[in-house]
């Protein structure tokens, strides 16, 4: 009998602890998450700068303590490199992750600098946000079509935290009131000529169209990471702000050294070229040579835009409106009959006063700073065309 009590009672005391014991697939790891906002570089992909997550976690050791979470990683191979990919098709982006040391040392080597962000999140928030990263680094949800403008690595970091909290997460407002800035202000306008990046902001001025001219929204201003790291700074999650200290991790060293702005140069010394074409115009050969040389700019300028317009690539190729301007057919305006030759510039003439309409409207802007002295040169030569041929 009291055996059977004995028995009944130490089965019952050994079995409360395991009924008390804690679901431990419940608890988060103790979590530091912050955002950091690297400076541009001087690759021409690294103008706008970067943006990425850093998680550490005080329960791991080794490489998964301290790990960069980066939406800007793309796969390069020898049948295709970067720059194939963009010209042939879009480029694939992922999100991969590396520890803290390796972008540190990279950053470092570059001289690029970067802001952290540090977020109060309670622990709850902060483990959604590392499930959240962690799902997105399963095979079949890493990999997007990168769209500079409207899916990059900044784009993808602010629209984690809309997945992940919902209504309840509220951006922080970095556009002024009436704000009238476009895509084309922060990323061209802006950051190039800084930069002295004048190659880079020519073809990116004359290859990205009239998307890119669009008034942004503040959600759309965050593809610029400086502008995520201001909006973050300023968000709340039910009320309750989530910026923490700002650190500056590492200062900006890079040094941008001042160069020829080569493109606007070559416009000027197109419209001289032009000038003497017209003066010394009865010398037929000299006339008929410059000329071609000047339409040829625009006729190559024409053909690429019409290429990447066409192209299953970045979005922002797409309804380019320089095409008025930049005709591929220029280049047959010293060479066909005269009676064509007077039609095609009067046409020619009629589409760059229609281009300049669509700048003035702001439907697209052009790239008036380097192409205006181009333009000059072609509504010189199709004029002279025209009244040569009313003489």
């Amino acid at each position: 009998m009291y055996q059977s009590i004995i028995t009944i009672l130490f089965s019952v005391l050994f079995a409360l602890p395991l009924h008390a014991a804690p679901d431990t697939t419940t608890i988060t790891p103790r979590l530091r998450i912050s955002i950091l906002n690297c400076k541009p570089g001087e690759e021409v992909w690294e103008t706008c700068g970067h943006a990425c997550i850093r998680i550490v976690d005080s329960s791991q050791t080794g490489a998964e303590h301290d790990k960069i979470y980066n939406y800007g990683f793309f796969e390069t191979s020898e049948d295709k490199t970067l720059w194939e990919q963009a010209f042939t098709g879009r480029v694939i982006d992922l999100l991969d992750t590396i520890t803290y040391d390796l972008l540190m040392l990279e950053y470092t080597t570059k001289k690029r600098g970067i802001t952290e962000l540090v977020l109060n999140l309670t622990p709850n928030e902060q483990f959604q946000v590392y499930r959240y990263l962690r799902d997105n680094l399963r095979r079949e949800k890493k990999y997007y079509e990168f769209d500079t403008f409207y899916d990059n690595c900044s784009t993808r970091i602010r629209d984690l935290f809309y997945n992940v909290f919902g209504p309840s997460f509220v951006m922080g407002q970095v556009l002024p009131p009436h704000s009238r800035l476009t895509f084309r202000d922060v990323a061209v306008t802006t950051q190039c000529p800084a930069q002295q990046k004048h190659w880079f902001g020519f073809a990116v001025n004359m290859l990205c169209a009239s998307r890119i001219d669009k008034v942004m929204t503040n959600n759309e201003a965050m593809f610029s990471p400086e502008m995520l790291q201001e909006g973050l700074r300023k968000a709340t999650i039910n009320g309750h702000p989530i910026a923490g200290n700002t650190i500056e991790m590492l200062p900006q060293a890079v040094q941008w050294p001042t160069k020829p702005n080569y493109p606007l140069y070559i416009a000027y010394i197109l419209l001289a070229l032009s000038a003497i074409a017209i003066y010394y115009s009865r010398y037929r050969l000299l006339h008929k040579s410059i000329a071609a040389l000047v339409f040829m700019v625009p006729t190559v300028l024409g053909c690429i835009i019409l290429y990447t317009w066409h192209l299953d690539g970045e979005p922002a190729w797409k309804d380019n409106y320089n095409i008025l301007w930049a005709l591929p057919t220029s280049i047959l305006t010293p060479v066909v009959p005269q009676p064509i030759r007077r039609l095609h510039s009067i046409v020619a003439l009629v589409l760059i006063g229609i281009a300049l309409l669509v700048h003035i409207l702001r439907i697209q802007l052009m790239p008036l700073h380097e192409a205006g002295p181009l333009l000059c040169a072609m509504v010189m030569l199709h004029a002279f065309q025209i009244r040569k041929q009313q003489k």
